[in-house]
């Protein structure tokens, strides 16, 4: 679970054995695998808390928000940015892009793309790789900043890096947009931020100065993280009596 390649660490010294269990996702995405449980009874678990105040909710009802908001600004003439992390977010964002929407244009920009370039190449980290690979194909990569000038001229979709829209081409997106598009965060973004500061304040810094888009904005939960939920269940079936709770 939680991105490509993500894996579960199980230290047996043979006196005693720890389970560090790192970031983790319960149920499988498009891209990444449902996480598995090692073999129970360990010394110690040490375990992510990122939510242990809250779930997340049914990625199915996400999905399908999802392709309502994209339909809804496609319609209106605009475009959707997605800010994005480039491991993990944008090879999600791609598949799901694609299983709502088979003819919009998708531009990838920033360090997502040649992420997206590499974990193809590596099917034991990849759930449905051949699907990722289709859909990375449909795909218009920005590769020089002179294809910039062609993203905008109809609607589309476009994911970019960063996902908080710290650095990386999101931000002057973002700025370029007008009110018929939408911004989309599906990733947390940390409090300061630019992407945090839209959500809750309604403004960007850019140069040192404050700006308010005039694109809308929206937030769906994508989490890559567990919910408490699962994060409870976790622990119980792994049956340990001590448990150290870390990242929350």
């Amino acid at each position: 679970g939680h991105i490509p390649g993500a894996a579960i660490s199980d230290i047996d010294t043979g006196r005693g054995r720890v389970v560090y269990r790192g970031d983790f996702k319960g149920e499988e995405t498009k891209t990444t695998f449902a996480s598995e449980l090692p073999p129970k009874g360990p010394d110690a678990l040490i375990i992510e808390s990122t939510y242990s105040d809250k779930d997340h909710p049914p990625r199915k009802e996400l999905e399908m928000e999802f392709g309502r908001q994209l339909k809804e600004t496609l319609e209106n003439g605009g475009t959707v940015l997605l800010p994005a992390f480039a491991i993990g977010r944008t090879q999600e964002l791609i598949r799901i892009v694609r299983s709502v929407n088979h003819d919009v244009d998708i531009w990838v920009d920033g360090m997502g793309w040649r992420v997206s370039e590499t974990l193809s190449h590596y099917s034991s980290y990849m759930k449905d790789l051949k699907s990722l690979r289709q859909d990375m194909h449909s795909c218009k990569p920005i590769l020089h900043k002179k294809d910039r000038e062609r993203v905008l001229r109809k609607p589309g979709v476009i994911i970019a890096t960063a996902g908080m829209l710290q650095g990386g081409p999101a931000l002057s997106y973002l700025l370029q947009l007008g009110p018929e598009s939408k911004t989309i965060f599906t990733g947390y973004c940390v409090p300061e931020t630019n992407g945090h500061n839209l959500l809750n304040k309604g403004f960007v810094e850019y140069d040192g100065v404050r700006i308010k888009p005039k694109a809308a904005y929206s937030y769906l939960d994508f989490s890559a993280h567990a919910g408490r939920s699962e994060l409870f269940a976790f622990a119980e079936k792994i049956s340990t009596e001590k448990i150290f709770c870390v990242h929350g």
